[in-house]
């Protein structure tokens, strides 16, 4: 019985690095790929919503909360908050980058619309 007492709770939830790097790596995947899809960085930016989500519902249990503050310092909720604003941040920036580039592109049809073949008639 004792030795479930010294069982951490550090070794099953996100450290601060690995928090760091899912949203950095997550985020910047949703900026890369924005210019591709609007679709990308709306599902990457809900993916860093909800595993930041996670690790605040596991800091608000009674009893893994506390547990998790001792272990990890009073610093882990800030860096919980600052990894998902930021993460979340690069994907709204890949979203809005995507839509300013596609408003001005041209689609390669005339105005009757019909595609261009390069040859002009006479």
């Amino acid at each position: 019985m004792l030795g479930l007492a010294l069982l951490e709770v550090m070794d099953k939830e996100a450290s601060i690095p690995g928090m760091w790097a899912a949203a950095l790596l997550l985020g910047g995947a949703g900026l890369l790929l924005g210019r591709r899809s609007v679709l990308w960085p709306i599902v990457l930016g809900l993916l860093i919503a909800l595993l930041g989500w996670g690790v605040r519902l596991e800091l608000a249990d009674p009893y893994v909360g506390p547990a998790i503050l001792s272990e990890a310092g009073p610093w882990y909720p800030l860096h919980n908050l600052a990894s998902t604003g930021v993460g979340f941040a690069l994907c709204a920036a890949g979203l809005v980058r995507g839509r300013q580039g596609k408003r001005g592109r041209p689609s390669g049809r005339g105005l009757t619309g019909t595609a261009h073949t390069g040859e002009e008639r006479r």
